[in-house]
């Protein structure tokens, strides 16, 4: 870690334990930068920011109570804490992101499932038509059926009239 990031740290926890006050604790700036070395030992996972907002919640009040007693013990139950808090809302934020992925991703599959099937809306859910195995009622069979015939027919007249106008092109040079 650069001398200057170790610095920073030092001295956000030296204004911090300064403001809270406390009569027992840690007061020396050889054991604020022990008590700083160890926290970054142990957390190091903490960005800056995660520093800021830890050590301005301590000196909010809203972090564990320290009894007039700053010592290392009680920072690192403010870290661990801070640690737990900052966790529960990225499970939270990243629970909510996959629940919308998978609504979204189930009304996408849902219209192209409809639009496979005929335009006719479904009636089970994403869940049940993934589980079950795949099986056409006799209904979406014969739909199916009358649609390919429908199809085929109107190739078949598409062909007859071309066909036709190709003869009477070839009637008309002749005359």
């Amino acid at each position: 870690m650069p001398e200057q990031t170790r610095a920073l740290l030092v001295e956000m926890l030296s204004t911090t334990l300064e403001v809270l006050g406390t009569p027992n604790g840690i007061k020396t700036e050889k054991a604020i930068a022990i008590a700083a070395k160890r926290l970054v030992d142990e957390y190091g996972n903490f960005t800056i920011e995660d520093w800021r907002l830890c050590m301005h919640e301590m000196q909010a009040g809203r972090s564990v109570n320290h009894y007039n007693n700053t010592n290392l013990e009680w920072l690192i139950k403010c870290f661990q804490a801070y640690d737990e808090r900052k966790l529960a809302e990225l499970r939270a934020y990243h629970a909510e992101e996959a629940q919308k992925f998978q609504d979204e991703s189930a009304n996408f599959y849902r219209e192209a499932l409809e639009k496979t099937v005929g335009n006719t809306p479904i009636n089970r859910t994403l869940a049940e038509l993934l589980t079950e195995p795949p099986k056409s009622s006799w209904e979406e069979r014969e739909a199916m059926a009358r649609r390919d015939t429908h199809r085929r027919e109107a190739q078949i007249k598409k062909q007859m009239r071309e066909l036709v106008r190709a003869q009477m092109r070839a009637k008309r040079k002749k005359e």
